[in-house]
């Protein structure tokens, strides 16, 4: 195996995380069939996952009230007559703070 292959390789945890914010009704199965075998260590490791992809989730999801706001705030600066690089700076910032809360 060429150790330089795995430099994009992600450890299981991380791909099962990843698997459940795509797939929040698999990451449910999962849990509700670790629970129905009595496997309470693996229902422990699946409900922990999914708290991590919700929380992610709810990080990285585009709050739609906001673009909104931001999209509101830049056509009101384009009637006031503000110039191009002003409404630009504007959005600019907005897209920094959605990054920001990605990391």
């Amino acid at each position: 195996m060429d150790i330089n292959n795995l430099k994009s390789c992600i450890d299981h945890d991380e791909a099962t995380i990843r698997s459940y914010m795509r797939d929040p009704e698999f990451a449910e199965y999962m849990l509700q069939d670790a629970i129905a075998e009595g496997d309470i260590i693996e229902a422990q490791k699946i409900q922990r996952r999914i708290n991590e992809a919700k929380a992610r989730t709810q990080l990285t999801s585009p709050n739609l009230s906001y673009w909104g706001s931001v999209v509101s705030n830049a056509k009101l600066a384009a009637h006031d007559g503000r110039n191009l690089g002003q409404i630009l700076s504007f959005l600019n910032d907005a897209i920094g703070t959605v990054k920001a809360a990605m990391l």
